[in-house]
């Protein structure tokens, strides 16, 4: 049973309708005022979700084999800080206000008032590579997944609020399923923080000015329905379902929506590739009005909700200060992508300087706070035929990281580089290491596969300017940047 705590639809609000704030890559912010202590709607805690609910149906049941290789699992990066990583940190949820477009109008504030929305598609990137992922004291006797390991991503379940006044219309959900490695030509690819333009966000989550804050995003978008119900592909679907809730908890208000990847899964390469899934509700009323009001909200009425449309509310786990009407979000911890690459990701129209890119969850603040536009709650499952598992309880052996090695003691000199660098770092022995040196614009300039962890690069006809480094080997991954001043 998770602990996570609801900020409930009966009694809490969003402050502001232009609350999300967003930086992009010349740090322009994205704000949200959405979790203001100037909110001065009562805030109520909703009871702890049970999560068995989640295991009464086969289709959808986490199967943990405890002898193996191979087998398949379930992951949620939302369960994973509620039972492990932050035992004692307050966790809170709040289903937020969504639709296809910015052209419908939800209450706002106090006194209310009625503005447009402005978030039309949220996701989420897995990294099953996180060491804690594979640990045996977290997942006992789970696949774990290794760099050398070919995988299925086959489902997403996907948590949230369904608000159904009209019972006859048929509304949709639209979701992607993707996968990349982080180069600028995959469906995932990296990019960056960094310099004195990004003061304030490395201060933000407790990073130097001379360090880089890599995130990870996405253009891969649910919101153009798929002329028919779905597509495949070998490195991306999309599915278009009618929308009925798969389990659901109703004492919570809460819902479960299993959404399977079409023709059986996206077989996913090794190499370190992460998976991602984004996902859009479209509503099916052909009564709908430009800037009409989905949703009112009345304090003085004993359900102060009242619904004129079908309308699905997405859980967002944020971390935060309390669980008071007073409480506010804060900053997530940051930890660099060789360790966890797990990270929200979110599209609002318009979407400032992020073009069709996804705005990851690092680039929002509140101001000088965090936002709640955090952790998507969604679980990934993936299958893997012949993957090591991490050591069942009670089988004697010590607690592992089945398959994973990782890359420790990077060291990169001289930097600045004037005519080479070298790159040098530890890793367990591979044929399948590569190190790369990549521009500002996502570009490999200088690619190398190497058998031993010392590498030079000649940057002598490279351009001045600040250049990343990526090293891959043996599915983790890291990455740091080089300038380059002759």
């Amino acid at each position: 049973m998770r602990k996570l705590i609801l900020l409930a639809a009966a009694g809490f609000m969003i402050a502001s309708a232009n609350a999300q704030n967003l930086r992009n890559q010349s740090i322009v912010r994205l704000n949200d005022n959405s979790t203001s202590a100037s909110n001065n709607v009562t805030l109520q805690k909703a009871q702890p979700l049970d999560r068995s609910l989640f295991n009464q149906d086969p289709s959808v049941r986490a199967e943990g084999k405890k002898t193996g290789p191979g087998g398949s699992r379930w992951y949620s990066y939302t369960d994973y800080m509620d039972s492990f990583k932050t035992p004692t940190a307050t966790l809170n949820a709040y289903p937020e206000y969504f639709w296809h477009h910015d052209n419908s109008r939800w209450p706002y504030g106090s006194p209310v008032a009625y503005d447009s929305n402005k978030t039309v598609s949220m996701g989420f990137i897995l990294d099953p590579f996180m060491p804690d992922f594979n640990d045996s004291n977290f997942y006992p006797g789970q696949i774990a997944i290794g760099g050398s390991d070919n995988f299925v991503f086959d489902s997403v379940l996907i948590i949230g609020e369904y608000n159904m006044p009209k019972p006859s219309v048929v509304d949709t959900m639209i979701v992607s399923f993707f996968y990349g490695d982080g180069s600028n030509a995959s469906n995932i690819h990296e990019n960056g923080f960094y310099g004195a333009n990004a003061s304030a966000v490395l201060s933000d989550y407790g990073l130097l000015s001379t360090d880089t804050l890599f995130v990870f995003t996405t253009a891969v978008d649910s919101l153009t329905a798929t002329s028919t119900n779905y597509s495949s592909g070998p490195t991306v679907s999309k599915v278009k379902i009618p929308f009925t809730p798969y389990l659901a908890d109703t004492a919570n208000g809460l819902m479960f929506m299993y959404v399977p990847v079409p023709g059986g899964g996206i077989n996913i390469p090794s190499g370190g590739n992460l998976i991602g899934a984004t996902y859009s509700f479209a509503s099916g009323d052909n009564n709908f009005t430009n800037l009409d009001t989905v949703a009112k909200f009345n304090s003085a009425n004993p359900n102060p909700w009242t619904y004129k449309y079908n309308n699905f509310r997405p859980w967002v786990v944020f971390n935060a200060t309390s669980t008071s009407s007073t409480g506010t979000a804060v900053f997530p911890p940051y930890r660099k992508p060789s360790i966890d690459a797990n990270q929200g990701i979110f599209k609002q129209q318009p979407d400032g300087n992020w073009a069709n890119e996804y705005a990851p969850m690092w680039a929002w603040s509140n101001g000088s706070t965090g936002s709640q536009f955090q952790y998507p709650d969604m679980s990934f499952h993936i299958s893997c035929a012949n993957c090591n598992l991490t050591n069942p309880p009670g089988s004697g052996g010590p607690s592992s990281v089945a398959n994973v090695n990782a890359i420790n003691s990077v060291k990169v000199y001289p930097n600045p580089a004037n005519d080479q660098v070298v790159i040098s770092f530890t890793s367990a022995p591979s044929a399948g290491t590569t190190v790369s040196l990549v521009n500002m614009l996502g570009q490999v300039v200088n690619s190398q596969n190497v058998t031993n962890a010392n590498v030079t690069f000649n940057v002598s006809n490279l351009c001045n300017g600040v250049y990343f480094y990526s090293i891959q080997s043996n599915g983790s991954r890291t990455t740091g940047r080089v300038v380059v001043a002759h």
